[in-house]
């Protein structure tokens, strides 16, 4: 035998040993636990009988010993699950720890929340507490009434971007002097300025010089000692026109997330490296509540609606006379109007009498609502009462948002009954202001 053909059989043979080991062991594992399958199968089948005898005697004093012993063991169990959630959102801060005054002196401030969840409320407070200090506070508010911002220079009064843009400029130019002057060596400490922008994603979008604007002055307005506070309600870097910059967000020293639990606001607090926990949201002035209102009469919105858009498209209709009465009843209550304006200022006497433009827009016959991206027609005749009553919610200090659900019925989005919807808004607006 050669030894090549040693070599194999000796291979051969410790292969068919581990072979025959390998099955050996794993007969014996699977008689174990056949054994023990049994073993557990009859003693349960012995101990049934004596359970449910058992069962049978205990008394009603041993039935409520268990129940309560049940309750115990499920309150337990909803504190740890509680305390899971804690964990999970965040500890709860410290009560000791004044979480508004800490917002109020810090550098630059984000402030989160989703409408009506009182993100305003809480940079109001603030924006007051710098104006107590003597402060300089500039206040960019697309939603903005008159006496809402006491002692800010408030710009964007009945959504007046073009002011907001102004105004950011102004700031800006504010800070690029100071610059300057910290240059030169003339002067390197400055009294305090502070910027607010609510709704800061209708401001980016709308504003073609806040985006630039506002990321630089997170990163260099620091030194000048401008401060900076956003409101937004979504943090998406998308939403916040930071798409590819998510590290610019960590020149927010602090961060509040706002959100209702349980009839409660609660916020959530953190820094630009960790979360610091969950605070509940003291009762604050509310901003609504220091509007002045102005009078306004009801017939200056039917004024309004008729300088605007009653065209001869509109008059032409046969229903003419039930489209009147469907607009009176929706404009037939006093209302008062927010507006740092009184719109019997806005609309001329003369002006009123004029006949508006004819606006002609070719539709075809097959195409539905839903497929228009926005129509620059005039409003049709089931239109006008829903206009009239989203000029009525305007008048009393809502926003164009909250104007279109009260009138239309649609909440924020893209779809083109909004677009429409807030195309004919938008037109009434800008109309007041020639």
């Amino acid at each position: 035998m050669t030894p090549q053909e040693r070599g194999l059989l000796i291979l051969g043979l410790i292969t068919f040993g581990a072979l025959f080991l390998s099955g050996a062991i794993w007969l014996s594992w699977r008689v174990y636990i056949w054994r023990i399958n049994r073993r557990i199968y009859q003693n349960m089948q012995q101990n049934t009988p004596a359970v449910a005898s058992q069962d049978k005697t205990i008394s009603v004093e041993e039935i409520a010993h268990r129940a309560i012993a049940c309750l115990k063991k499920a309150e337990q169990r909803i504190e740890k699950l509680e305390a899971e959630l804690q964990r999970i959102r965040g500890v709860a801060i410290d009560p000791a720890w004044d979480w508004l005054t800490a917002f109020t002196n810090c550098l630059h401030l984000l402030v989160i929340g989703h409408s009506r969840g009182g993100k305003t409320t809480v940079i109001h407070e603030i924006a007051t507490r710098r104006i107590k200090r003597g402060e300089t506070v500039f206040v960019c508010d697309p939603d903005a009434a008159k006496g809402m911002w006491p002692g800010c220079d408030v710009a964007g009064y009945n959504n007046d971007y073009k002011a907001i843009n102004q105004s950011i400029t102004r700031f800006a130019d504010e800070m690029e002097a100071r610059r300057k002057l910290r240059s030169s060596g003339i002067m390197r400490t400055f009294a305090p300025v502070h910027l607010i922008i609510d709704e800061y994603a209708d401001v980016v979008e709308q504003c073609d010089d806040a985006q630039t604007t506002i990321e630089h002055g997170l990163r260099r307005w620091g030194k000048l000692n401008g401060h900076i506070i956003i409101g937004v309600q979504d943090k998406q870097v998308k939403t916040m026109k930071m798409e590819g910059q998510g590290e610019l967000r960590k020149n927010f020293e602090y961060t509040g997330e706002i959100y209702i639990e349980q009839e409660q606001r609660q916020i959530m607090i953190s820094n630009a490296s960790k979360k610091l926990g969950i605070a509940p949201v003291p009762e604050l002035t509310d901003p609504e509540s220091l509007i002045i209102p102005i009078e306004l009469d009801t017939s200056d919105a039917e004024r309004l609606l008729e300088r605007l858009f009653i065209t001869e498209h509109v008059l032409e209709q046969p229903e003419q006379q039930n489209t009147r009465e469907q607009h009176q009843n929706g404009t037939e209550q006093r209302t008062t109007c927010s507006e740092h304006k009184n719109i019997d200022k806005l609309i001329e006497p003369e002006q009123a009498k004029k006949e508006p433009q004819t606006t002609t827009v070719n539709r075809s016959e097959n195409t539905s609502e839903d497929d228009t991206v926005i129509s620059e027609e005039p409003p049709t005749l089931e239109e006008l009462p829903k206009l009239a009553r989203a000029i009525e919610a305007l008048a009393k200090g809502e926003g164009v948002v909250e104007a279109i659900y009260f009138g239309w019925g649609l909440k924020r989005g893209g779809g083109p009954k909004y677009k429409r919807a807030r195309y004919l808004l938008e037109a009434a607006r800008s109309e007041s202001e020639v």
